[in-house]
């Protein structure tokens, strides 16, 4: 029979290796950015509450790297992985620590949060075109939509297809922007 410190170690261990787990769940592993699964969490969450406060100010920004298909049949997919990491990195540090950030799919990128998501869109595209990364010019397009909790309609997964639309409109305009929803 385990002794109550064997036990008690063992359940130790149990919640490190529980803490990884999750980690691992809520962490995309080549960018360090959110994962897709984590963000989901979270647009529930932020959903219910921005309903029951009648928030306003949520917003989501949508994130797609210009030209990635050529960047990648030109310099390779490890360099693809290099520019996506470096392009991350950049939107770390152009985001708000209350803002969440996550790796969406492939080059996509989306960022949730409160306040001016106009100011957090452009700050995200011009940290990503300031210079290159591993020598190579990138740019990225950026969708911006808003949330209405007002609208019972309204959910924030239409609020994500309205700034994907968003973003596709500044590929079509010239890339390298930021475009909102109307």
């Amino acid at each position: 029979m385990p002794t109550k410190a064997e036990l008690l170690s063992e359940n130790n261990a149990l919640k490190a290796e529980n803490a990884t787990l999750r980690e691992q769940v809520m962490v995309d592993p080549l960018t360090g950015l959110y994962s897709r699964r984590y963000l989901e969490e979270r647009l529930r969450a932020t959903q219910n509450e921005a309903q029951r406060q009648k928030h306003t100010d949520v917003f989501v920004v949508f994130v797609d790297v210009d030209h990635f298909k050529m960047l990648n049949d030109r310099h390779g997919h490890k360099m693809g992985d290099i520019v996506l990491a470096g392009i991350a990195e950049r939107i770390k540090k152009a985001v708000r620590a209350t803002d969440i950030a996550a790796r969406y799919g492939g080059e996509e990128i989306v960022i949730l949060g409160r306040g001016e998501g106009q100011v957090v869109a452009e700050r995200v595209r011009a940290a990503v075109a300031e210079e290159a990364i591993a020598g190579v010019a990138v740019t990225v397009s950026v969708g911006l939509s808003y949330f209405n909790p007002n609208a019972m309609s309204d959910t924030m997964t239409a609020t994500i297809s309205r700034a994907d639309a968003a973003m596709y409109s500044a590929k079509r305009i010239g890339r390298n922007r930021v475009a909102v929803a109307s």
